[in-house]
């Protein structure tokens, strides 16, 4: 009786080591760990999890294909230049992701990025995750945020990248954006 119990005591914690060590190889750990080291301030680790500079372009991408009628006026300029003109385009998005990567590492470093900073954007709570596409090397995992009974998908583009997988981008970003900014300032 007792060896029956310790081997399935033995079998039940190679079991929970074994899934233990599967979620660790799986986008959910990576935007996880990703997501944790923005909070908790370790620029390292987030680069590490994240590629800054996909990321910074591909949100600049998702800005000049939003709808620009809500955006300040000078924005809104921009965008609709950079979306009449792609020789114009590339030479802002370069910039303007240099910019926006320099800020996201920054805001990691100056704890920005927490929920009782000054300066933050509420977005609501956090309400599901899901995996949307999966592929060996490539997936895209959607999160939604309930902000004043309002559903805000955001999508994570993560491909495995130098044995680990990697945040590369987001999908409807700008909508995400637009969305929060719009509940936060009272407009539908």
């Amino acid at each position: 009786m007792f060896n029956k119990l310790k081997y399935f005591l033995l079998f039940i914690l190679i079991l929970t080591f074994g899934l233990g060590w599967y979620f660790t190889t799986t986008p959910y750990y990576s935007l996880i760990r990703a997501f944790y080291a923005m909070k908790n301030n370790q620029v390292e680790t987030f680069q590490y999890y994240c590629d800054v500079d996909s990321v910074s372009e591909s949100l600049i991408d998702e800005m000049i294909y939003i709808k620009s009628k809500d955006l300040p006026r000078d924005l809104s300029i921009t965008l609709k230049m950079m979306q009449s003109d792609t020789s114009k385009a590339n030479f802002f998005k370069k910039l303007l992701a240099k910019s926006i990567k320099t800020q996201i590492l920054k805001g990691i470093k100056e704890n920005k990025f927490q929920e009782n900073h000054k300066e933050n954007v509420k977005l609501g709570s956090f309400t599901s995750l899901q995996n949307v596409l999966m592929g060996e090397n490539l997936t895209v995992v959607k999160l939604d945020f309930q902000k004043d009974n309002e559903n805000i998908p955001l999508h994570f583009r993560l491909r495995k990248l130098e044995g680990h997988w990697k945040l590369v981008g987001m999908e409807q970003f700008g909508d995400f954006l637009l969305k929060a900014l719009n509940s936060q300032n009272g407009k539908r």
